[in-house]
């Protein structure tokens, strides 16, 4: 029998982006869902998470970071607890000896792969060698999308045995008029407008769609307002700079971080969600805008067409590709519909019966169900 299970819950900080997202939408209810399961929690920063009573929390352990404080600073609190499990959240596993521990390992992308130059030297090498080696000490491997569990396979010679998509929370849904009425007015937004949410970082690939976007309008092209809505990331010096070049030409407004209660309405009061992204493990702000109403317009990488459920109008995330689906929207040719927020309640539903399967099927394989 499962008794305790270990969490990497590095990315449960107070703002949450993407993966923590992910982690904190499957772990909070199967926390609630398994309260015969000591669930411990831990940190190399702050800990952000509701008080359970089968939850504890292991903040600030040490001041590592990545694989570095995974393999150096972890095993030992994880042994001292007598974990039965180890879930690795954001695709790393400690390397060395755990002893009967079983470990669990999602992978969220490959970016290092697909986008080098979007990242950081540290962190593209450690993903480079310690993703691969994740992968090969896991008991179970599970992937955010049928995409990353296929780069998964080819390129770790590892099978991702589980698919594991993002469970979108309950306040992603239809919003009502009253609600779609009190953002245009906080905001200041207009009735027509293009929406893009994600951290400016260079993988997202805002400066190039700017840029795309002002040739079209400089070419006598009439387009919505794009309205930006997100904090700063990485490398984003330049990306600050051509954010505040369209600011100042009127051709964006930028929200800054946004409060989680007021993206769904943001959603629901947009012509279209634009996701431009180079590349996307899974491309989760595509399923939240379309459980809001929202058409979404999308990179054309299969992870994002994946998220959108082949619904969403699929570009090249080049100067050329953006600049053509521009004008083919500003001239009604984008297909500007979205799925149904209740076939997307069921897959979430089977993502979540997925990842509690894969915690089982690795305590089987070290000997520790009953």
């Amino acid at each position: 029998m499962i008794s305790t299970i270990g969490v990497d819950a590095c990315c449960l900080t107070r703002h949450r982006t993407g993966v923590g997202n992910y982690v904190y939408d499957l772990l909070l209810p199967l926390c609630q869902q398994h309260p015969e399961v000591r669930w411990i929690l831990y940190s190399n920063t702050d800990i952000h998470f509701p008080d359970l009573p089968n939850v504890e929390l292991r903040p600030n352990l040490g001041g590592w970071r990545g694989v570095f404080w995974q393999n150096l600073q972890l095993p030992g609190p994880l042994r001292a607890d007598g974990c039965d499990i180890y879930w690795g959240t954001n695709g790393f596993v400690p390397i060395g000896p755990l002893g009967a521990m079983a470990r669990v390992v999602t992978f969220h992308d490959l970016v290092y792969r697909f986008a080098p130059e979007t990242q950081v030297g540290m962190v593209r090498w450690s993903r480079r060698l310690f993703q691969p080696l994740s992968a090969r000490r896991s008991d179970v491997v599970t992937s955010n999308s049928d995409a990353t569990a296929r780069d998964v396979e080819r390129y770790y010679r590892v099978p991702s045995r589980y698919t594991v998509r993002p469970r979108v929370p309950p306040r992603y849904h239809l919003p009502d008029a009253q609600d779609v009425a009190r953002v245009r007015d906080a905001y200041a937004l207009p009735d027509d407008f293009l929406l893009v949410v994600g951290t400016l970082e260079p993988r997202k690939n805002i400066p190039l769609f700017l840029q795309a976007a002002a040739e079209v309008r400089k070419a006598g092209v009439d387009l919505p307002l794009i309205v930006h809505a997100g904090g700063t990331g990485w490398l984003s010096a330049e990306i600050e700079q051509v954010v505040a070049e369209g600011e100042a030409s009127g051709m964006l407004r930028r929200l800054g971080y946004v409060p989680s209660e007021d993206l769904p309405p943001l959603y629901g009061a947009c012509t279209a969600f634009c996701m431009p992204s180079i590349y996307e493990g899974f491309g989760m702000p595509i399923l939240e805008a379309q459980m809001c109403g929202a058409p979404v317009l999308h990179g054309n990488h299969a992870s994002m067409v994946e998220a959108g459920g082949g619904l969403g109008h699929a570009f090249e995330p080049t100067l050329d590709g953006m600049k053509a689906m521009l004008r083919a929207l500003a001239d009604g040719g984008c297909n500007l519909v979205s799925r149904v927020p209740s076939d997307m309640a069921d897959e979430a539903d089977e993502g979540l019966a997925r990842l509690w399967q894969a915690l089982c099927d690795a305590a089987t394989a070290k000997g520790r169900a009953g």
